[in-house]
């Protein structure tokens, strides 16, 4: 029988076992921090340049948050596939966008603290919490009293003579930590997210929320769901803005394609999102006229014209 040959204490065939094992690691890690990047069919008319979008939105997210860095401008289109506006996320107080891997690693963490809070195991959740990075600290203010006779308050003990915690004070405990998971999941105090019209034919600020966008958020959850109803092989075509209604997502492969709600992850199609409804799921009326929508649109090209050349005139002005 032949023997295998040993390189440096390991056989060939527990070399070759290693190599894969290593090969199936870095895979595997590569799907966990999976980003897929929309499409959109960005030659339409009357488009605003990149520039002034990406200066529209650090001015307003400035203004809004203070100091802070965006991240990559993501377009989003209309039901035709046009882009009509471009989704921007800030960090708050950093000088850099972080990178996907940071993000998801903060979001996942507070998605498992919410878990660990559902199955009620409150030890492990309060270690977890203790654990986690909870953004800056405020400073406590000083309480100046101007009559010195007048006693302050002692604190409300919430401990028992036998060192247990009173039940109102636990359930204060979960309501902070679960406070907590929420907003770690979604990035909430620690980003915002700001769109910006693609055109000249709408305002220049959409709209605007104080934590990440579900494409940051519930990306690997959309895929998940997406092979499950299309099967292996899907990605990220394209993401559908339809205002108050939200954000849809659709996910292709070679055989198929499905949409889902951004957060839901309700599936539907393009044809079911194409029949105006009400909400109470009736034919919606068409309210504006031709002249009153030429209108809109003239006002919301001048606006857009008037911040590009404010922007400008900031930027001569600066040393």
């Amino acid at each position: 029988m032949r023997k295998s040959k040993k390189i440096g204490g390991l056989s060939k065939i527990s070399l070759v076992v290693v190599f894969l094992l290593l090969l199936y690691s870095l895979e595997t890690t590569s799907a966990q921090a999976r980003l897929d990047v929309p499409s959109a069919n960005l030659q339409v008319s009357n488009a605003a340049p990149i520039g002034l979008i990406r200066d529209i939105a650090l001015k307003k997210s400035e203004e809004t948050w203070g100091p802070g860095a965006i991240g990559n401008l993501i377009p989003l289109c209309n039901l035709n596939g046009d882009v009509v506006v471009y989704m921007i996320p800030f960090s708050i107080g950093k000088e850099q966008f972080p990178e996907y891997d940071e993000l998801r690693s903060e979001i996942m963490s507070g998605r498992e603290l919410r878990g660990v809070l559902r199955k009620s195991d409150l030890e492990k959740a309060k270690q977890m919490y203790r654990s986690m990075d909870h953004g800056k600290v405020s400073t406590p203010r000083n309480v100046v009293i101007s009559n010195p006779t007048v006693p302050v308050r002692p604190p409300i003990d919430t401990v028992r003579p036998d060192g247990s915690i009173s039940r109102r004070k636990q359930l204060e405990e979960v309501r902070d930590m679960e406070k907590f998971a929420s907003k770690k999941a979604i990035g909430a105090d620690e980003f915002g997210t700001i769109f910006v019209s693609a055109t000249y034919d709408t305002f220049p600020v959409l709209a605007y929320f104080h934590y990440l966008a579900p494409y940051y958020t519930n990306f690997d959850l959309a895929l998940e769901r997406a092979e499950q109803l299309i099967g292996q092989g899907a990605s990220l075509n394209t993401i559908y803005f339809l205002g108050l209604e939200g954000q849809y997502f659709e996910f292709i492969n070679s055989r198929s394609s499905i949409l889902l709600h951004s957060k839901s992850l309700r599936a539907t199609t393009v044809e079911e999102l194409k029949r105006p409804r009400s909400p109470e799921g009736r034919p919606q009326p068409q309210t504006d006229s031709i002249l009153f929508q030429q209108r809109k649109e003239k006002r919301a090209a001048d606006l857009m014209k008037a911040v590009a050349l404010v922007i400008s005139k900031q930027r001569k002005e600066s040393p």
